[in-house]
């Protein structure tokens, strides 16, 4: 995990939630309205943030006590919410569109998320990021999630990039690091995002940045 060497990259790979947006609130909010919708009591923000990261159908399980009864319900209650509400407070980290900026038309970038593939669009094109990736694969373009390889694997096929140690995948969590170990690519662990650094450490990143902007110190395109 040395972050003071020079990475040469042919692609880049982003997640979304919590790496190129912060979302939690509007994610927290659904979720507690859904919770609210059975005559559940409210969950603080530090208890959500555990719930993000493996796909909606997780959020709104986890977020029910895991009552599979209340499940089917609760999916359709919270996608109908969210889709009013996903814009009130997610907002880009500081200087994500900067750095994209200064790395578009240099290095293919894309974004691979587990949130379904049109609350994922919706926020790209509302912030004006879209036209900095190439594809964009979200939680259900696909039958599987991170950290399966899969929707990496799909990315880079669309990208017309092969698995290697120049393709590094950006992310918040411990699905996007095991994701790129799995689909055999770098891992850069974001520390600002809904996953502590000490917790990162865990899963072994190649990589980890404090600040999105740091990728503009230690990447550049492979030549």
């Amino acid at each position: 995990m040395n972050s003071k060497n020079i990475y040469l990259a042919k692609g880049l790979l982003f997640d979304l939630d919590g790496t190129l947006v912060n979302s939690l609130k509007d994610l927290a909010c659904s979720a507690n309205a859904t919770r609210l919708h059975f005559g559940l009591s409210p969950l603080p923000e530090e208890k959500m943030v555990t719930f993000i990261g493996q796909g909606m159908k997780n959020l709104v399980f986890q977020a029910l006590n895991q009552n599979e009864k209340l499940l089917e319900e609760g999916i359709q209650f919270f996608r109908t919410h969210y889709e009013k509400h996903c814009l009130d407070h997610t907002r880009p980290y500081p200087g994500v569109p900067e750095t994209l900026a200064f790395f578009h038309e240099k290095i293919p970038m894309a974004v691979v998320t587990n949130k379904p593939y049109s609350f994922s669009k919706k926020i790209l094109d509302h912030f004006c990021l879209s036209p900095f990736f190439l594809t964009l694969v979200g939680g259900d373009t696909c039958d599987t999630k991170k950290p399966h390889p899969e929707p990496i694997l799909m990315a880079l096929k669309k990208m017309d990039l092969s698995p290697s140690p120049e393709i590094i995948l950006v992310g918040d969590s411990e699905a996007d690091i095991l994701g790129a170990q799995n689909a055999h690519i770098l891992s850069c662990a974001v520390t600002y995002g809904l996953r502590k650094k000490e917790y990162l450490e865990k899963f072994s990143p190649h990589l980890l940045i404090q600040s999105f902007s740091e990728l503009t110190q230690i990447i550049q395109p492979e030549l």
